[in-house]
């Protein structure tokens, strides 16, 4: 499997929005964007005892699709980023627009940030397994608490790798 690899190109692309504005902005976890950061579910959370938000939590699962020839398999990626209801709906609001990205607004429909329409760039892996287009199928908003907003961006994209004797 190529979980970590894929978990390592989620957060690089997190990490790559470093722009004015960006979640990272000038490679470091913007105060008034994502103040807390992101990590994944196997990661470890902030080592202070307490927690800063906004932050972002990602988790992901593989569903195969395999062929004679070939393995395969829909990755499909949640991004959960929580703030406190004091601050409203405004900073999840701007999380969840810069995970979502820019492509709309670019030619050729590639973003210069953000996850929609993006291909995650993966690192050398043991199946030379190649990625599609990020497409985000759901964005919400709901309610853990009376205290926490919680907005979600659930993405799906394709990873496949040829048999090396096909």
């Amino acid at each position: 499997m190529i979980l970590a690899t894929i978990d390592a190109a989620i957060l690089s692309r997190i990490k790559a929005d470093t722009g004015a504005g960006g979640l990272y902005e000038s490679s470091a976890w913007s105060t008034t964007i994502l103040a807390g950061g992101a990590w994944a579910n196997t990661g470890v959370p902030p080592t202070s005892s307490a927690v800063l938000y906004p932050h972002l939590v990602y988790t992901m699962q593989c569903e195969a699709e395999h062929g004679f020839i070939d393995e395969g398999f829909l990755a499909t990626i949640t991004l959960d980023v929580r703030d406190q209801l004091q601050n409203g709906m405004g900073r999840v609001s701007a999380v969840l627009d810069r995970l979502f990205g820019n492509a709309v607004l670019q030619s050729g429909r590639i973003p210069t940030y953000g996850f929609h329409r993006h291909v995650l760039a993966l690192a050398t892996n043991t199946y030379g397994a190649v990625g599609g287009d990020c497409l985000a199928v759901l964005v919400g908003t709901s309610m853990d608490d009376e205290h926490i907003i919680h907005g979600t961006m659930v993405l799906e994209t394709h990873y496949s790798a040829l048999a090396a004797n096909p």
